[in-house]
């Protein structure tokens, strides 16, 4: 559990747990909670599933894409014990290799989304973050409750939900991996959330 957390925030994973259980995709796997400040920091940041590394160790973005945000959290002037870091789904997605058996990464399932996407809403009223920053468009679809919100049109640029928080939408940190030419958009779409972070 993370370090920190109020009792209802506790209590709210107790039951996740309990509930994931009973879910055929979660059934036998191990569940990454966030991790960070839950008292109303500035940034709660929203990726979109664990990865091998998060799953191993037990906690969100410790893998490549965790350096990546770590290099997005020294750019704007954070350090990880003042945010909030968690995922929309909080298992790892895997796929089995029918030939080798190896397990691999895989978008999130309809149904991991549905389960995940009213206890990530609760965690977000219980910690009452003054700017969610999602990490990628499942994690903005979630938040917006827009099935068609795309990370292309809303990056780089503050939205309000519901009058509950400010939103920032940015590209997941693993997009710069698969496509370099986002790298510079990225930079740029930072830049201009440290500006809004400054006017918080």
């Amino acid at each position: 559990m993370p370090e920190g957390c109020g009792s209802m925030l506790l209590e709210l994973y107790e039951c996740m747990k309990r509930e994931a259980a009973k879910l055929s995709a979660c059934a036998d796997r191990k569940l990454v909670l966030g991790e960070g400040n839950t008292n109303s920091p500035k940034l709660v940041f929203i990726g979109e599933a664990p990865g091998a590394n998060e799953e191993q160790q037990g906690r969100p973005f410790v893998g490549t894409a965790g350096k990546n945000l770590d290099a997005t959290l020294h750019a704007l002037g954070c350090a990880r014990n003042e945010i909030f870091i968690t995922n929309l789904v909080k298992v790892r997605p895997v796929k089995q290799n029918p030939k080798t058996g190896r397990l691999s990464n895989r978008p999130p399932s309809k149904e991991e989304v549905t389960f995940f996407a009213p206890f990530l809403l609760r965690e977000l009223e219980l910690i009452r973050p003054k700017c969610v920053v999602t990490l990628g468009n499942f994690a903005l679809c979630a938040i917006t409750g827009d099935k068609h919100a795309t990370i292309g049109e809303m990056h780089g640029k503050l939205a309000h939900v519901n009058g509950k928080f400010d939103l920032f939408p940015l590209y997941h940190p693993a997009a710069a991996i698969y496509n370099r030419k986002l790298r510079e958009v990225m930079d740029q779409d930072i830049l201009e959330l440290r500006r809004v972070l400054e006017g918080l």
